[in-house]
Parts: structure tokens; sequence; C-alpha cells
């Protein structure tokens, strides 16, 4: 079957969002009313005691009470605060997911050759593992995953809720943290290669140069030492025996540190077509950061985003607001678009 035009994919979409899909949601805005009044008077109520609690420590603190007490009003207001954000978090989470099964499908034909789920992780853990796509990955809660093929390219897209990250104190010392929240996309590459290739964003180097820096201005003893574990780190320890490599672009360099087994083909795949076309990534997705991974005749794209994507429905706004659903439908054809958009069948 031949692919659509984007013009006439996002018009059958447009007729398909009034038509269709906001006479199936609009049944639900009276639910929706019931259940925000519900969630305001529990977020209200905890947050009531937060502030009671935290009210009755300073209270504790002017007469000069015991410090136990004081801790413990300080901790139940904490407490409470947390419990409010959980408890609103869960109920929308819960009122997307009934909107979205029963919406996600008809956003989904709008696009040829894809399949949607819900709560499954598609991927290949192993060959996910084994392409270090990300620092020291781990597994997250999967969340929203898609398969399809687009221009006879297969590609996958798994929507991760949070992973590990690991950032490096010193090369015996490392503190994981559960920062990746985003897209991972896989593309299955019809140009083979044998060799394994990173990129990643360089801001966790950054980060270490910036504390290097601060360390050397405090007059830390421990600096040279530190330096000296940090020209260990840049080259060696993020991606074991795949080395640093540096590119005649200044301004790849400055973005994007590359890994690689293989330096001849990494220069072979990182063209500066491909190279322009990481830059301008983050103008169709928006995107903290950025890593891929070239293994096993395979593209892997992390994005890391600054929020949940594909939420077609919040209790806090009305159903009749179809912005949402048209959001999804544009973040669907954002990164469906990657595959045409990076050309996997021809020289990169």
């Amino acid at each position: 079957m031949t692919n659509k035009n984007s013009k006439n994919i996002r018009n059958d979409f447009l007729e398909k969002l009034y038509s269709q899909i906001k006479p199936e949601i609009i049944q639900f805005e009276k639910e929706r009313k019931k259940q925000y009044f519900k969630l305001l008077l529990l977020t209200g109520g905890y947050i009531f005691l937060s502030f009671f609690f935290a009210a009755f420590a300073l209270v504790c603190c002017v007469i000069k009470t015991e410090a136990t007490a004081i801790y413990l009003n300080i901790i139940l207001c904490f407490l409470f605060i947390y419990a409010a954000v959980i408890a609103y978090k869960k109920s929308n989470k819960e009122f997307e997911t009934k909107i979205k099964k029963l919406i996600m499908p008809l956003i989904i034909n709008s696009f040829e050759n894809i399949e949607w789920k819900s709560g499954s992780f598609i991927l290949d853990n192993e060959i996910l593992t084994q392409s270090m796509l990300l620092p020291d990955y781990g597994f997250g809660k999967p969340d929203d995953s898609f398969s399809g093929s687009y221009n006879g390219v297969n590609f996958k897209i798994q929507e991760v809720l949070r992973s590990n990250e690991t950032k490096y104190i010193n090369r015996f010392q490392r503190n994981v943290y559960g920062r990746f929240n985003g897209v991972i996309i896989e593309i299955d590459m019809k140009k083979r290669f044998e060799g394994h290739t990173v990129i990643r964003t360089n801001e966790v180097i950054k980060q270490f140069e910036e504390n290097l820096f601060k360390q050397h201005l405090s007059g830390n003893k421990d600096y040279k030492y530190l330096h000296n574990d940090y020209k260990f780190y840049k080259k060696d320890i993020p991606l074991g025996s795949l080395k640093h490599t540096e590119f005649e672009d200044i301004k790849f360099n400055q973005l994007f540190d590359v890994y690689t087994d293989n330096e001849i083909e990494a220069r072979y795949l990182l063209t500066p077509t491909f190279m322009e076309k990481m830059y301008n990534i983050k103008t169709r997705i928006p995107t903290k950061r950025i890593f891929a991974a070239f293994y096993a005749n395979k593209l892997f794209i992390a994005l890391q985003t600054k929020e949940d994507l594909f939420s077609v429905a919040k209790l806090s706004r009305p159903l009749s607001d179809l912005k949402l659903p048209y959001i999804v439908f544009e973040q669907i054809f954002s990164v469906r678009q990657l595959v045409d958009y990076l050309e996997p069948n021809k020289n990169l």
C-alpha cells in the first residue's frame, strides 16, 4: 500500500478528529468533572494537613519543644505533600488510560502499517543493552509503544517513563540516577555495517568539567587526582572497549561525543549530512538530550523528553478541547517522519 503524503494524512486526521474522536470522548465530560472535583477535595485535604503540620512545627520551634516533635511534624508535612502529588498523578493517569484506550486506535488508523500497545516493552532487551545506547541503561516502566514500517523500513517506538543513568565521581565511584524519561526509537538499517558506534550529548562530561573547575578554584587538594580521573572518564569509562573519536566538524564535537570500535566505519556513517540531521532533531521533537547507537544493523535513537508524550486527556482540561489528541497525532507523526528524515536506506 502506498504511503499517503503528509498533507493528506493531516487532512484525514482533522476530519476524523471532529467527526469520530470528539463524539467518543465528549460523553465522558461529566465523569471528568466529577472525578476532578473529588480529586481537588482529596489533594486539598492533603495540602491543608501539610500546612497544619508545618505551622505546628513552627510553633514547636518558637516554644522550644523537643527536637523530636519538630522533626516529626516536618516529616508529616512532607508526607502529606507527597501524598497529594501521588494522588493527583494516579487519578490523572487512570482517567487518561481510559480515554486513550478509546481513541488511540482512531489516531493510529490515520497512519498506514503502524500498531499501538500500552504497557508493553517491545524492544529486544539484550540487543538494546549491548548497544550501550544509554549510560548504564536500566529498563524503566514502559508506557506507549508503536511498531510498523514506513517506506519499506521497519521501526519501533518505545516510550519509557524512567531508567538509569550513571554519572561517575571518579574511576572507582559512581552515582546512578533514575533520570531518563523519553522515547527510544529502533530503525532497521538496510545499509549493513559491522562496527559499533555510539553518539551521546556531552552534557554529562561538561558537568564533570564544571565540577572539576570548581574544585580547582576551591583549592581542593584532590584536584590532580580528579583531573586524572576526568581524562580516564572522557576516554574509556563510559563505553568500555569503544574509543572516543573526534571529527573535523567542530560544532558536532561541541555537542556530541562519539565512541566506536571502528573509526573508519564511524566516519563513513557519520557524514556531515547525518550530523546536520542530529542537530535538527530538537526542532522536530522537544527533547533535552539525544543519544544514538549504530549496532547489529540497527540505528537506535533515545530522546530524553521534557514531558510525558502521547497524553490524550487530563482531568484538569475539558474533553471538548481537542488540542491534546491533535498533539499526540503530531508527536507520532514527527517520530515516524524521523525514519524518512534520517534516510536509513541511503548512504548516511
